[in-house]
């Protein structure tokens, strides 16, 4: 007897843990958007009786509002970001703005290694392999960005649909609680 109820409780254990680990990139998400609908449901509440918006009315203006507040600055800043980065590599070349400043950085360290009194090409030599251990970080720093922003997209749909629905479903949510967790008297069974 005990053994086969050991292999249901373990086997009902091990599609839990295996749920909780697929779904565990929304879960953060998900978790966020139920707190945020927590914490601006009393402000919902407040434009619904002032305005005297449905539910859904006001739900769908405070969620384009929260939308256009993070996406707005976003969007601009990747566009303006993107404009410049244009402008300057499309008025010279990469080939020529490397030569350039590797002429300039040269002189310099020429200046420095004569100050000095050390060898040029051993100062040459330590800057380069700076530079090439500092570009590789910065450009598995920056791939590392740039992959994660699908996510991040990602994530913050989920967060932004679940603080609707939890917003939406309020009431239905908080008789549940209350009937389950006894948060209220009414609602006890």
């Amino acid at each position: 007897m005990f053994f086969r109820n050991f292999f249901k409780l373990f086997t009902a254990f091990m599609i839990i843990a295996l749920f909780i680990y697929i779904l565990s990139p929304f879960l953060v998400p998900f978790l966020f958007g139920g707190m945020l609908a927590l914490a601006l449901s009393p402000f919902l509440t407040a434009f619904m009786r002032k305005y005297n918006w449905s539910k859904k009315k006001g739900l769908s203006i405070m969620s384009l509002v929260m939308f256009f507040i993070g996406a707005l600055p976003l969007t601009i800043f990747l566009m303006r970001g993107t404009r410049i980065i244009i402008e300057f590599f499309s008025a010279q070349s990469i080939t020529v703005l490397m030569q350039k400043t590797q002429t300039t950085v040269y002189a310099f360290l020429d200046k420095i290694a004569v100050s000095n009194h050390l060898e040029s090409d051993m100062v040459k030599e330590k800057f380069n392999a700076f530079l090439q251990t500092s570009g590789t970080w910065i450009l598995n720093t920056m791939s590392g960005i740039v992959t994660q922003i699908p996510d991040l997209l990602l994530a913050v749909m989920v967060m932004m649909l679940s603080f609707y629905f939890f917003l939406l479903k309020e009431d239905h949510i908080r008789e549940v609680f209350d009937r389950y967790f006894y948060f209220s008297k009414s609602h006890s069974d």
